[in-house]
């Protein structure tokens, strides 16, 4: 059976570091950066979160990449 994706979307989270107590424990909070074009590099997808980064007053942790498609019977 063949199968097709489509609705095809990228996004990235960054991380970021909120707040830290006083025995070192993280809050966080996590910031979504969509609306990629599903063409989008790894690096691209990694430059636009470090932009994001780079207006924060937050240190960021992590940055994630997404793809996210709907796949359906063809």
């Amino acid at each position: 059976m063949p199968v097709t994706k489509f609705n095809e979307s990228k996004y990235a989270s960054v991380r970021f570091i909120t707040e830290t107590d006083l025995n070192g424990n993280h809050k966080y909070s996590t910031r979504r950066v969509a609306n990629m074009k599903p063409t989008a590099t790894l690096t691209a997808m990694y430059n636009t979160a470090a932009s994001v980064i780079g207006l924060s007053k937050f240190q960021a942790e992590t940055v994630v990449g997404t793809e996210q498609y709907q796949i359906v019977e063809s």
